[in-house]
């Protein structure tokens, strides 16, 4: 049987493990997954606000066809899903609901779609719109 480095460990095939490699395929496997989780953990953060970011805008998209169809401005996400404009539970990635906004202008109306961010307080430096 050829030698592989412990890397590979994971893609042998059954037959090629003898009794003394599967400690280190174990331990090939928990490295591995530490590594990803050491990834992940600094990631999540930005992958939660670009999350943010691209659903505040489908969220966006959805009330200005609400509000085509309504005539009225949906007060929020959960109202959007309610009424079938969105998905279910449609959340931020904090498990809140998309804040709608509508300004009225002289001939159009203005809609904003945001969610609170990390501390759900709408108006901080950590709301997330729907474009930067």
């Amino acid at each position: 049987m050829q030698k592989r480095p412990w890397f590979l460990l994971p893609v042998l095939a059954p037959n090629e493990i003898s009794s003394d490699r599967p400690t280190a395929l174990c331990l090939g496997l928990v490295c591995l997954m530490a590594a990803h989780a050491c990834t992940w953990s600094s990631r999540d953060g930005s992958a939660k606000i670009k999350r943010a970011q691209a659903e505040a805008l489908v969220v966006k998209q959805a009330a200005e066809i609400f509000q085509m169809r309504k005539n009225a401005c949906p007060k929020d996400a959960a109202q959007l899903s309610a009424e079938g404009f969105l998905p279910p539970t449609y959340n931020d990635p904090w498990g809140h609901p998309y804040v709608v906004t509508c300004s009225a202008e002289k001939e159009a109306s203005t809609i904003a779609a945001f969610s609170k961010g990390p501390d759900q307080i709408p108006g901080t430096p950590d709301d997330i719109h729907s474009t930067p």
